[in-house]
């Protein structure tokens, strides 16, 4: 199924850019991503995605639960994030079938990531094809919670661009009580202040290896501090994958080439510093992902503005004539590892709702 979504988005996307008027090209083709993200995801079974089959166990317990007892209760599928599971049960006020929960966390996960890329992409099939071929969009349709978190995350990144931080600090916060880790996006603020790519990139490789060469103890002293110690359940659990070494080589060979290609992004792209450092401190958290499986989830905030990243890379240090071709490779290579090892988090055997 997963082919026929790539392959039908792609189809789509290709007959408008060069079918419609070049103005509206951008918002048809987000439009185009948006349903497929939606249906694709609110028509599924609810045995697809490795963690579902308990949400949809939660949901149906919820009728049966008040809204005190979901903050107090010690039952295992409600007692984290219970903000979450209350949100779920005014759901139930309108639908008792889990289904409906999954309709309506694709609808909020969908229409989050379509507007973030319809704002920072230029362009918008490399983005959608990204989000989908690196397993982003896998990712969401297992872990409902960090789904919604996620999208909120991307959102907020309008308030970073246009400088107001209360907003920012209130929709991560907000992001925050649907899935705690959200919280560690907050230092998107202060990176996105940072004007030296070279600076920046020096540091963050330089952490890494001084990580390396103490046994991970950079690791381990930053959630000691008081801040980040929060976080401290998440970085030494064991209870998910690493992203794997594919992953990690695709998000360095993109990096590697933002960093060669700096000075033509930097001056091409509006927003080149703020994607490139939220894309490399991902990258960071994502290499520790090995030691650290869980540690992914922290980072997913930071790397998913890769998926805007590329494609302006691409557009700002190559030429015209060699830009659509290089798409198209890219596109290929993307969707032929993605068919060769899979989407991941339980999503393989696709199977609609009715079925």
């Amino acid at each position: 199924m997963y082919i026929i979504l790539i392959i039908s988005f792609l189809l789509g996307g290709l007959i408008f850019y060069f079918f419609s008027r070049k103005e509206k090209v951008k918002k048809k083709i987000c439009i185009w991503g948006f349903l497929h993200l939606f249906f694709y995801g609110a028509l599924r079974s609810t045995s697809i995605g490795v963690d579902v089959p308990s949400y949809a166990m939660a949901y149906m317990s919820l009728p049966g639960l008040s809204f005190k007892e979901i903050f107090t209760s010690t039952h295992l599928l409600v007692s984290r994030d219970p903000v979450f599971y209350t949100f779920l049960k005014f759901l139930t006020f309108l639908n008792e079938d889990p289904q409906f929960m999954l309709v309506t966390i694709s609808l909020i996960v969908a229409l989050c990531v379509s507007i973030f890329i319809y704002r920072y992409s230029v362009s918008p099939i490399l983005s959608f094809t990204m989000f989908i071929t690196l397993r982003y969009f896998s990712f969401t349709l297992s872990g409902l919670r960090q789904g919604v978190a996620l999208g909120l995350v991307l959102l907020s990144i309008k308030y970073i661009k246009e400088e107001k931080l209360l907003k920012f600090i209130l929709l991560v916060c907000f992001a925050s009580l649907f899935h705690l880790s959200a919280l560690v996006f907050l230092i998107a603020y202060p990176l996105s202040k940072i004007k030296r790519i070279n600076w920046l990139s020096i540091l963050i490789f330089s952490t890494m290896v001084l990580n390396l060469l103490t046994g991970n103890g950079v690791v381990k002293l930053i959630v000691k501090l008081p801040v980040f110690n929060q976080y401290e359940g998440y970085v030494f659990s064991n209870e998910s994958t690493s992203s794997g070494t594919t992953m990690l080589l695709i998000y360095l060979c993109i990096i590697a080439f933002a960093f060669i290609v700096r000075e033509q992004f930097v001056k091409n792209y509006d927003d080149a510093y703020l994607m490139y450092n939220l894309s490399i401190v991902g990258i960071a958290i994502t290499s520790l992902t090995f030691d650290f499986p869980n540690i992914f989830r922290m980072g997913y905030y930071f790397v998913v503005p890769i998926i805007v990243l590329l494609p302006a890379i691409i557009r700002s240090s190559l030429d015209r004539r060699f830009q659509h071709i290089v798409v198209y490779i890219v596109i290929i290579l993307l969707a032929g590892q993605f068919i060769l090892i899979g989407p991941g988090a339980g999503t393989e055997n696709y199977q609609f709702f009715w079925k």
